[in-house]
C-alpha cells in the first residue's frame, strides 16, 4: 500500500537561520516544504516566513505587568480560547499604559513538535501570551516562533480591511507582491 504521505519521507534541506533553535526546526521545515510545493504569490509568502522566522521566549504575563494592568487585561481584554489573533490585537488595543510598549505578533507555537499558527505579544521587548496563559490557564511550556511583529495601527489597519482578526503578515505581505 502506497502512504499518501510519502511527500513527508523526503528530506528537505533547509537553509540556515541562525535565529532558529534546533528544538523548531520542525517549523522550519513545515514552511520550506510549503515553499518547495506551492508557486506564485503562496510561495513567495512561505520563501518570507523562512527568512523571517525568529525563535522567542515567552514570558509569564506576570514578569511582565503589575497586578492592576493584569486585572484589567482579564476584565477589558478578557481572553478566549482559540482566539488568539483577536486576544492578541485587543491586549495592544486595549491597554494604555505609557509604560507598555505592546506589539502584535504572529508565528507558530510549537507544541510538542506540533507547529501551530498563533498570535501572541511582544511587551518592551518581552513575549507573551494571553492566550495560553489566561484563556486556556496552562503555564508556558512550548516554545514559539515569531514572524512579524506590528504596531496597533497597523493591525488595525489591516483588519479593516480583511474584516475579520489574524493573517496581518499574509495581508501585508501580498499587498506588497500585488504592488510589484
Amino acid at each position: 500500500m502506497k502512504s499518501l504521505f510519502k511527500h513527508l519521507d523526503k528530506t528537505y534541506i533547509v537553509p540556515i537561520n541562525e535565529k532558529l533553535r534546533p528544538a523548531d526546526a520542525s517549523i522550519m521545515q513545515m514552511l520550506k516544504f510549503f515553499a518547495d510545493n506551492t508557486s506564485g504569490y503562496q510561495q513567495m509568502l512561505y520563501n518570507d516566513k523562512v527568512e523571517d522566522a525568529d525563535s522567542v521566549d515567552i514570558v509569564s504575563i506576570y514578569d511582565v505587568f503589575d497586578e492592576q494592568t493584569i486585572e484589567d487585561i482579564k476584565k477589558y481584554v478578557n481572553p478566549q480560547p482559540k482566539c488568539c489573533y483577536e486576544n492578541a490585537y485587543k491586549l495592544c488595543d486595549r491597554i494604555y499604559d505609557k509604560k507598555y510598549d505592546i506589539k502584535y505578533c504572529e508565528g507558530f507555537l510549537n507544541m510538542k513538535g506540533l507547529p501551530i499558527e498563533h498570535a501572541f505579544n511582544s511587551v518592551n521587548g518581552q513575549y507573551v501570551d494571553i492566550t495560553i496563559e489566561l484563556a486556556l490557564n496552562k503555564d508556558i511550556k512550548d516554545t514559539y516562533v515569531k514572524y512579524c511583529e506590528y504596531d496597533v495601527d497597523q493591525v488595525r489597519e489591516i483588519l479593516v480591511q480583511n474584516g475579520f482578526y489574524g493573517n496581518i503578515y499574509d495581508t501585508i505581505k501580498l499587498n506588497k507582491y500585488k504592488e510589484k
